[in-house]
């Protein structure tokens, strides 16, 4: 199921995510079961600027949205961060398994953009 971001037809645009790091490092394994569980970490660049080439000041970022689950194009899993200079998060204790994210952005008026380019990778003992 694909979802669709609308803007108000007074604002300037969408806004610009890009996706530029992902890197995962495996934490030790998981309490008694052999599995592994592992960090995701995740960065991004704040961006400069509307899908329709209008700036964007960071001042006008209220923050992002990290989605995630087990299959392309389907995230049931999300959190914010209601920060705008905040560019990585970590996801810690993820258990073995294959996982896609996506980060979209949030602007000062309520409005996401679009979802970044999806990300995957396959943790552990598939």
């Amino acid at each position: 199921m694909a979802l669709h971001r609308f803007t108000r037809a007074c604002s300037s645009g969408r806004l610009f995510i890009l996706l530029v790091l992902f890197q995962l490092v495996a934490c030790g394994s998981g309490a008694g079961t052999g599995g592994q569980a592992a960090t995701a970490t995740l960065s991004w660049i704040a961006p400069s600027e509307r899908e329709d080439g209008a700036p964007l000041a960071l001042s006008e970022i209220a923050g992002y949205r990290v989605y995630y689950g087990s299959f392309s194009g389907e995230y049931p899993d999300r959190f914010e961060i209601a920060d705008s200079s905040t560019v990585q998060t970590n996801l810690q204790n993820l258990p073995s398994g294959h996982y896609f994210f996506v980060v979209t952005t949030l602007d000062t008026d309520g409005q996401e953009s679009d979802y970044s380019k999806e990300v995957s990778v396959s943790i552990g003992d598939l």
